[in-house]
Order: C-alpha cells, then structure tokens, then sequence
C-alpha cells in the first residue's frame, strides 16, 4: 500500500513555512520512502489554510519521484476554467505526477464564503469537471480556450470524492481515475462496504484519506470499526490498522499528521525524517506509480471529443 502525508503551514512555533520551509519537509517525505503528498482545500471562515496550488508547486520544485494531489479541492466554490489554467500549470511543473483530487464542498461555510449554491454543489461539481477537461483537452468552452501544450494535453488524473452510494460509486469507478474515501468522517466498516460495491462497478484505484495520526497518543479507546477511522495510537497498533486497510484493498492511505506541538493540539503538525522513516516502516510499500504505463485506467475517462 502506498502512503501519502499532508504538508504543514507551519513548523512546530507556529511561524508559517516559506517556499524553501515547504520544499524542505517535501524532500523529507521523498527521502523517507512516501508516496507522496497531499493537501485540503478549505475556505471555512475564521480558518486560514494557504492555496495548497502553490504549496505543492512548491513541493514539485524540490521532488523527482513522488506524487503530488489534492484530496480534496473544491472544485464548485472555484471558477473551472481558472482551475483548468492551474491544474495544467502543476501538471507541467510536476512532470505528470499531479492528481487532481476533487469534491463537491460538502459544508455551506465554503459555498457561504464564495456565494455558491450549496444545494446545487453536486450538478456544479460535475459540469464544472466537464468544463476542465474540455478544456484539458484542448477544446473551446464559450470564449475559453487554453489550446494547452501537447505535453499536458488530456489534463491531470482526476480522483473524486464520492460517498457510499451506487449512483456515486459508479461514476467513480467510470469517469475517475481514484476514489477518495473520507476516513476522518467515515468508519472502517463503511469504507470496506463503499470498496466492495467501488470494485464491483469496475472501479480501480482506491484511497482512503484524511487520516488523523499521532503516533504519540499514549492512551487510546479500543479501535472500533464503526467509528472514525484514525491513526491516533502507538506505532505498532497504527501498523494493524493500516494493514486491515490493505487487507480490504485499499491501494493509498493518505495521512493527515496531527498531535500537540508546544502545549497547542494542531490538526497539521511539522515533522522529522525520524518521524516520517516511522511512518514509512509501518506498511509493505507499493512501488508502483499511478502514471506509470501500464496502469489501469476507468474507460470513460478523457473521452475523446467526436470526430
């Protein structure tokens, strides 16, 4: 199974990361044997967390081999062909290891902040995707036209965000190249049902994301598989749960590092390689690269446009 880490805002002191601070904790992380690194996108008022586009722009410039994405950005709260400009930007900056994680926005505060419609967030989501990959591949939407480079021509991967039902599920495993599963905000049971119904639909890459971890935690309930799903427990119980993770076909868990640092509890804490080479050692990595050729892709996906 392959693991990926989010990226701080800031180190342990609170002091928010510079491009050479957030270049450095990428390296750490390639250098520690992860698979890569993923952000949130979040607008929640009174919550400042940084455009995670120039945070991994900033992770692509001091990394060769990992994979860099979203999970997730909120694609209804943004304009699509201005994320369409941005998404091919990282992608070409990258090398291709961009994988463009979207979700609907599933609270209002986001939609508030942005004067979307939450109630409509899913119709958005998914014209708003179409939108991007026309123009990905280089087609005019109305007066829009990115006529992008042959080299990033089809756009970045695609994941969704996507709950547990089979309308949902199926549009996953057909039209994206991953599903996201929250499993912050969903259970073990859950996901292992959600994954069970994703396979059957044809569905192929499958990550659960946003995994709060503390490693540290000293005293912690007895796992339950009917709540959230996290990390928060000694190394060698967070090894068990990751390994029933890749026992059910799970094929990413996305870590989100969390704990208290100088008396405060921070949801996105900083990190050493020592901590990092932990991490690393608690599964069997899987060394294969979503982009590599050869890897199986949905049918559906980058549907060429009719002769």
């Amino acid at each position: 199974m392959r693991l990926g880490i989010n990226i701080p805002y800031a180190d342990d002191s609170g002091v928010p990361l510079d491009a050479r601070g957030v270049g450095e904790r990428a390296m750490l992380v390639e250098k520690a044997g992860l698979a890569g690194i993923w952000l949130q996108d979040s607008l929640d008022p009174g919550h400042w967390r940084p455009d995670g586009f120039e945070w991994l722009t900033a992770a692509a410039a001091t990394t060769t081999n990992i994979e860099l994405g979203f999970a997730v950005y909120l694609v209804p709260v943004h304009h699509p062909v201005d994320l369409a400009q941005r998404a091919l930007t990282l992608q070409a900056l990258s090398n291709d290891r961009f994988t463009f994680g979207v979700g609907a926005a599933s609270r209002p505060e986001a939609h508030n902040t942005m004067g979307t419609d939450f109630t409509k967030r899913f119709s958005k989501l998914y014209h708003d995707v179409d939108v991007i990959r026309a123009l990905a591949r280089g087609e005019a939407v109305g007066e829009a036209h990115l006529n992008p480079w042959d080299e990033v021509k089809g756009g970045p991967r695609m994941a969704i965000g996507a709950w547990y039902n089979e309308k949902a599920l199926a549009r996953a495993a057909t039209e994206y190249d991953a599903w996201l599963s929250s499993a912050g905000r969903t259970s073990f049971n859950v996901m292992k049902k959600g994954l069970e119904l994703y396979r059957s639909l044809g569905g192929t890459r499958a990550i659960a994301a946003t995994i709060f971890t503390d490693l540290e935690t000293k005293d912690y309930p007895e796992f339950d598989p009917d709540g959230p799903f996290n990390l928060r427990c000694d190394a060698k119980e967070a090894k068990r749960r990751l390994g029933m993770l890749a026992d059910i076909g799970m094929d990413d868990a996305l870590i989100m590092f969390s704990g208290g640092a100088n008396g405060v509890l921070r949801k996105e804490m900083d990190y050493s390689l020592e901590q990092l080479e932990e991490l690393a050692s608690l599964v069997e990595p899987d060394t294969t690269r979503p982009w590599d050729p050869g890897m199986p892709v949905p049918v559906n996906r980058r549907i060429a446009p009719a002769e």
